[in-house]
């Protein structure tokens, strides 16, 4: 059976329709989905700032010309440290040094 133009014309528009709400619908789905992942990976990343390390009781302690130690050989007796914590900082001398 040949259809009208006018019949044919409505039927793809009705189709068309369908498939623009389709697409809608798989592009809400996928900002929902990207935007899932961007907030676990935000809350992840906040994790490992070094504030929050800070904020968690860590400190970063650095010698008198700014390197950060992560060595006790990295000092010696009598040297000025700063230790960052949280909120603020302090000043402080080395007494001695132990493995």
């Amino acid at each position: 059976t040949a259809q009208s133009p006018q019949a044919r014309i409505a039927e793809q528009r009705r189709h068309l329709e369908r498939l623009s709400q389709q697409l809608q619908t798989l592009i809400k789905h996928h900002l929902n989905a990207g935007n899932t992942r961007l907030a676990t990976l935000a809350r992840s990343l906040h994790g490992l700032s070094p504030l929050a390390v800070l904020a968690r009781g860590y400190s970063v302690t650095s010698a008198s010309g700014g390197a950060i130690l992560t060595d006790h050989r990295q000092t010696a007796p009598g040297e000025r440290l700063k230790t960052q914590l949280s909120a603020g900082s302090v000043i402080s001398t080395v007494e001695s040094t132990h493995e």
